[in-house]
């Protein structure tokens, strides 16, 4: 028992972080390639997946699964949406990684 609820929060606490990360990242380099529309989208949606999942990882008792559907099922996803569609704060020009990411994945606009 202790073992699968360790090896659990290894996997929300430690892996889903970087998961999110890597994913912008290649969200950004995936961007930089393509102009906005149905290409975009295609290449784009491992990522949505990915954002859709992720919060089932938590427990359903957990105020944690509730904050991350929030943020990744709804704000990520229509970012990412916006994003593939050429409008959004994340088709500024010149965004760093860390400035991606935190626009991706922080409740900020």
């Amino acid at each position: 028992m202790a073992l699968q609820t360790w090896s659990n929060w290894a996997l929300c606490i430690l892996a889903a972080p970087l998961a999110c990360v890597g994913s912008a990242g290649a969200v950004r380099a995936v961007v930089a390639r393509t102009r906005p529309g149905l290409q975009r989208l295609l290449l784009c949606l491992p990522a949505v997946m990915l954002y859709s999942c992720l919060p089932f990882l938590f427990d359903v008792q957990s105020i944690s699964r509730a904050s991350a559907a929030a943020m990744l099922l709804w704000l990520a996803n229509f970012k990412l949406l916006a994003l593939c569609l050429g409008r959004g704060p994340l088709t500024q020009a010149g965004l760093s990684l860390g400035q991606f990411t935190a626009l991706l994945l922080w409740p900020i606009a």
